[in-house]
């Protein structure tokens, strides 16, 4: 789990894919193949609602939360923990930017994501520039 937040941060579109309990993917793929492997990973799914269910199914609601605000502040990037968040209130039936007040992310991530927003807006007449040449 410590992997979550850097992983997340560095904004890699990681998946993630459940084997049996008593399998590596070593021992997976020497007992059942190649083949089975490629359809396992057919299921993966994004990294932070994997971890978030996964966490959800060993702890209980209390226990998830924290663990979940825990990855979330290890992460450098607002946008990526503003969406861990967000994603985590979904997950866990919690009311709508709950966490993310109760972690003071939002207007951080609000500031970067407006940075952002304004970036793009700014490149806007150069693209229709080079489109007309």
């Amino acid at each position: 789990m410590r992997a979550v937040g850097p992983l997340v941060d560095s904004e890699v579109q990681a998946t993630a894919a459940q084997l049996p309990a008593d399998e590596d993917p070593d021992s997976f793929v020497r007992r059942h193949g190649l083949t089975a492997l490629r359809t396992l990973l057919t299921t993966a799914r994004p990294i932070v609602p994997f971890v978030i269910d996964a966490l959800w199914q060993t702890h209980d609601h209390t226990q998830t939360i924290r663990a979940v605000t825990a990855l979330a502040q290890q992460m450098h990037t607002p946008l990526a923990r503003l969406a861990m968040l967000h994603e985590a209130e979904q997950v866990l039936a919690l009311p709508a930017g709950s966490l993310v007040e109760a972690l003071g992310a939002g207007e951080q991530g609000r500031r970067e994501l407006e940075g952002v927003v304004c970036g793009l807006l700014l490149t806007i007449p150069a693209v229709l520039q080079q489109r007309r040449a």
